[in-house]
């Protein structure tokens, strides 16, 4: 029987916590005799073990909160699988973040130039492949923001643009600049001159030919 088994009764003179129970009320209850100490024993040995459990149980429940503690991350911390705390330390080890960034930024401009002498090479090539004037191809509107691709063809480069010979390409986008291409003008048409006689004389017109050619019939 626990010893708090009655309802608390209000203590005399109000002095007492409502539901303390003093040794007087105890003895009381169960009388002075052997049975009742022997039953004042019993209780006394339930409260002891009931006590006992009740400290297993918060000492138990103390060594789990504490391990619940111990894997609760700090603030500011961040959690992560070991698979990313392994790259993370790899990372680390190529240096700072603004060394990173400088080198790659380096990196893209030192891309970018090369990609911009690439294109410029393959269109001088492309240009002295077709006898055409450099500064004069660069220039031309239709081939602005676009590659000259050069392809092998039987040995020798051929160069494309969008999969369309670069010629036709050229003629079809920007005819009226093929003349400012060519690398050497064309040479002018050769005027024929007339025949002088062997003699160093004006050329004869058809009528003194006629004449001399008669002369020389009557002479024979």
């Amino acid at each position: 029987m626990p010893l708090h088994d009655d309802e608390p009764t209000e203590q005399p003179g109000g002095d007492e916590p409502e539901g303390k129970v003093k040794a007087s009320d105890i003895l009381n209850r169960y009388g002075t005799n052997e049975a009742a100490a022997l039953r004042l024993a019993e209780l006394y040995a339930d409260a002891q073990n009931t006590l006992y459990r009740q400290r297993v149980k918060n000492r138990t429940l103390t060594d789990e909160r504490d391990a619940l503690r111990a894997k609760v991350p700090a603030d500011g911390a961040v959690l992560m699988t070991p698979e990313d705390a392994a790259a993370l330390e790899s990372y680390r080890a190529l240096g700072t973040p603004d060394a990173l960034k400088g080198a790659q930024d380096a990196a893209q401009q030192a891309s970018t130039k090369l990609a911009t002498y690439e294109r410029e090479r393959t269109a001088h090539a492309a240009a002295s492949a077709h006898e055409w004037k450099p500064s004069v191809l660069a220039k031309l509107p239709s081939l602005q923001g676009k590659d000259i691709e050069a392809r092998d063809a039987d040995g020798a480069p051929a160069y494309f643009v969008e999969g369309t010979p670069l010629l036709d390409y050229v003629t079809a986008h920007d005819a009226e600049f093929l003349p400012a291409l060519q690398a050497t003008p064309a040479a002018p048409t050769a005027q024929p001159y007339p025949r002088q006689s062997a003699g160093g004389g004006a050329p004869l017109n058809a009528g003194q030919a006629h004449i001399q050619r008669t002369y020389k019939q009557g002479a024979k």
